[in-house]
């Protein structure tokens, strides 16, 4: 399972708070399915610079610490919050051990091809909204659809790719 999701998108942080939690706990650590957070920024230039901080957090060990934090921190979109000070505050809050090298990760080149080929799958599924899940198995791929979308129309849905 894939959730496409952009970092300063209220609808994707009301869906890490309310059905992420169920979804790992009755879905992932059972085995069912594996969940995979894609960052698909759609809403302004802030949110690519808030996912290139998170994936430079991840090539630390810290990726769903750092996503889970910056949602509890997380201001109103486009509005400037997504600064420096912001970003090194939430890496050391989600245990980012080297905060320096981060800092030089996350201003890697590296980042914009990894995101282009996002985007390009996203839309490629015609999504063009965050949160979206897709699902994938044996039985195909499926976009379940976007927004705070019930646990059990995902568990469904993988059900229906097995």
């Amino acid at each position: 399972m894939v959730e496409f999701g952009d970092l300063q998108c209220p609808v994707c942080q009301a869906f890490s708070f309310q059905i992420a939690p169920s979804l790992i706990s009755d879905v992932v650590r059972k085995g069912a399915a594996d969940y995979e957070f894609r960052q698909y920024w759609i809403i302004g230039p802030d949110s690519a610079t808030a996912a290139k901080a998170a994936l430079a957090a991840g090539e630390q060990g810290r990726y769903w610490n750092f996503i889970e934090l910056f949602y509890r921190n997380q201001g109103t979109e486009n509005s400037g919050y997504v600064t420096d000070g912001f970003l090194e505050a939430v890496a050391k809050g989600a245990g980012v051990p080297d905060i320096a090298k981060w800092n030089q990760d996350r201003q890697s080149s590296k980042w914009d091809a990894v995101l282009s080929k996002v985007r390009s799958e996203a839309l490629s599924l015609g999504i063009n909204a965050t949160p979206t899940i897709v699902v994938e198995g044996p039985g195909g791929r499926r976009v379940v659809g976007s927004g705070v979308l019930p646990l059990s129309e995902i568990e469904g849905a993988i059900k229906s790719v097995e």
